[in-house]
């Protein structure tokens, strides 16, 4: 969800703000098993700071919501926190990890991979998608299946025919069509949702508000649940999918003392700029209990709904599960600067990446995938080095303290230093 350095920081900046060491934090932290969840909880804390005064777990004579927050009339309200796990993660990671697999052995055979449509199939449960992928550990047998063996000869024998595969043990099919090309030239992947329930009591929306409905008998409750990997969260569902507004309102029903349901996702996004590119960033939207006769809900109502949940950037989805090859997300990098000006240039390289450079054989053009035919790469080659200088980084939005490099280019110089 956040980089190393940033949970650290918004670790002291909530400590600050609540005037308390969060012992119980801290540990969860420590853990993958609930560090999201504990990064979600600061993320809380920091954002309705701004709009009053926080205490966290106020209560010692019995268990206490996360934060009673004194409002600027001086009324207070409770907010208890809840982060939801993906029902299905341990699935969803073995079909990312199968699909993988297949790619590469696709690759290794020098099969055209854009020919390809790989979809994940299974079997509609009232709980959501029943699907069975192979394990981790069961990779090299399952690359010698002969199923999926026999798929790849067929294809390779005969490459101008179309083919289907379906896997008879397992929830995947996979589609050759050497008549329909992917532009992005990687194959296509058909999915369902996964948590897709169909009965509301299923839902982890639902089965979450319920729980943390029934956990104190205080009023003025507000309930902020969220997550960066859950379907649970979106406000907008797609068609076949139990709608928010009626899971929400189902416990409304039952419960008056709760104020409100605040609900966070964080997911990641295209933007709508002229190059668009994929951006990781939070949206929220407060429901309002129309079944609480407490006068204090055309306060919170507005005040919960302006908050600014996108102060710090989100670069990667949680992980649940410890995973090879993710070491660089620990520090702040950011965005390596180019501004190319004729015979000059501006390059600014992250603090950090200048750290690994003089300890490890990384380079620029392999950390960001700099093409061989890239401007940038031209000016890496032919230009030297004429000024240094600093620049501060901002923590927030994970740009790292960043060197900054007056390129001179080599001809240019050789020319007019006659």
């Amino acid at each position: 969800m956040l980089l190393e350095e940033q949970v650290s920081e918004l670790l002291k900046r909530c400590e600050k703000i609540t005037g308390q060491y969060l012992k119980q934090l801290r540990g969860n932290l420590k853990q993958i098993e609930t560090r999201a969840a504990a990064i979600f909880e600061l993320i809380v804390i920091e954002t309705v700071s701004k709009v009053g005064i926080v205490e966290y777990e106020p209560l010692e004579s019995e268990p206490s919501p996360d934060i009673r927050l004194t409002l600027p009339n001086k009324e207070k309200i409770w907010i208890e926190i809840k982060y939801i796990i993906s029902r299905f993660w341990k699935e969803e990671k073995q079909s990312k990890d199968t699909i993988n697999w297949i790619a590469k052995e696709i690759k290794r055979k020098k099969i055209n991979l854009s020919m390809i449509n790989f979809e994940i199939t299974g079997k509609d449960s009232e709980y959501g998608m029943k699907v069975s992928f192979p394990k981790e550990q069961e990779r090299k047998s399952f690359l010698r299946d002969k199923e999926l063996n026999k798929f790849f000869q067929i294809i390779e024998d005969n490459p101008n025919l179309k083919y289907e595969f379906k896997h008879s043990n397992y929830s995947f099919k996979i589609i050759y069509n050497p008549n329909i090309i992917n532009k992005n030239k990687t194959f296509f992947i058909t999915s369902k949702l996964l948590e897709n329930p169909k009965v509301i009591t299923e839902d982890s929306l639902y089965r979450t508000l319920k729980e943390k409905a029934n956990q104190h008998n205080l009023s003025r409750r507000v309930l902020c649940i969220g997550s960066d990997q859950s379907n649970a969260t979106r406000s907008l569902k797609l068609n076949g999918e139990l709608k928010t507004e009626n899971i929400i309102n189902q416990v409304f029903s039952n419960n008056s003392s709760i104020l409100g349901v605040l609900l966070v996702n964080i997911e990641s996004k295209t933007t709508n700029l002229e190059i668009p590119f994929i951006q990781r960033g939070a949206s929220h939207k407060y429901y309002d209990n129309s079944y609480s006769e407490d006068e204090i809900r055309s306060i919170v109502t507005p005040l919960l709904s302006t908050l600014n949940f996108n102060k710090w950037k989100f670069l990667s989805e949680t992980k649940n599960s410890k995973q090879r090859g993710i070491e660089k997300h620990k520090k702040i990098m950011g965005n390596l600067v180019f501004k190319p000006m004729g015979n000059r240039g501006i390059l600014k390289v992250p603090v950090n990446l200048m750290k690994d450079m003089m300890l490890t054989d990384i380079n620029i053009i392999d950390f960001y995938n700099i093409k061989e035919n890239s401007i940038i790469n031209s000016y890496l080659k032919n230009y030297k080095i004429k000024n240094i200088s600093f620049e501060a980084g901002d923590i927030e939005t994970a740009e790292d303290n960043k060197i900054v490099f007056e390129l001179e280019s080599k001809v240019f110089d050789s020319i007019f230093s006659r």
